[in-house]
């Protein structure tokens, strides 16, 4: 599928309620938002559609010089009350986005989300690159890292004064001891998804099957969802640069 196909989505909802209007929130000088329009301006594919529910996030980006010097390859989705809730999906707001007209079957998706704001451009690149070319074998490609702690060895409560168990039944350190014997486990960072529409819609979930990774190495997993979250972002951001 040619790359004219791509369009280039940021999920923007107003109504946080961990850290409300995080999206527009000032980060080292920029928001979260004009932040991941300014990546979103690097790509040279596609067009860039910023899907919100709120008129105040858009007059804020139509303010933006980044937006004047690219205004005629920024669209606006203007969310329908039933994909704007606390309980809607990204699935919801992909649906929604294809009744406006926006984008339709043809189309691929690139995902990225204002409150992972530390990611590679040139990983970004060759992550599309192999997402195209892996073609129909892939519905969809996530951003992952290896995980920080190994799901073999996370417990669940099953008492209220903490008794514990394996997560994963029969999967504990009396099985892998060490490090060494742990199987590769990767968790999703966030800094991308790509989908095809009609996979996404055929499977009626945002998360379609095969689904492939690509791993990234070049930033830290940021996934912004508190103030403290916040605050080590800045500093994360700050020391190493986000868009190498």
């Amino acid at each position: 599928m040619s790359l004219q196909k791509l369009k280039i989505i940021i999920p923007a909802r107003s109504g946080s309620k961990g850290m409300p209007s995080k999206n527009i929130k000032v980060f080292c000088s920029k928001s979260l938002l004009e932040l991941s329009l300014e990546f979103a301006c690097k790509i040279n594919n596609g067009s860039i559609i910023i899907s919100t529910d709120s008129k105040k996030y858009i007059e804020k980006i139509k303010s933006l010089n980044i937006y004047e010097e690219n205004e005629n390859n920024i669209f606006f989705h203007y969310r329908s009350d039933w994909a704007a809730s606390d309980s809607s999906t990204d699935l919801d707001v992909v649906k929604d986005i294809v009744s406006s007209r926006l984008i339709d079957n043809s189309n691929i998706i690139a995902w990225l989300r204002p409150t992972s704001p530390l990611r590679s451009l040139s990983e970004f690149n060759n992550a599309l690159k192999k997402f195209i070319q892996l073609g129909p074998n892939c519905a969809m490609m996530r951003s992952v890292k290896k995980s920080s702690t190994h799901p073999y060895w996370m417990k669940t409560k099953i008492s209220d004064d903490f008794l514990l168990k394996p997560f994963i039944e029969k999967k504990d350190e009396k099985s892998f001891p060490n490090r060494q014997s742990l199987p590769d486990s990767y968790e999703i960072s966030s800094e991308f998804d790509f989908a095809y529409v009609d996979q996404v819609l055929k499977q009626n979930t945002f998360f379609p099957n095969p689904m492939y990774g690509f791993e990234t190495t070049l930033m830290p997993k940021v996934d912004i969802d508190s103030e403290e979250d916040f605050e080590i972002a800045k500093l994360i951001y700050l020391k190493m640069g986000a868009y190498s």
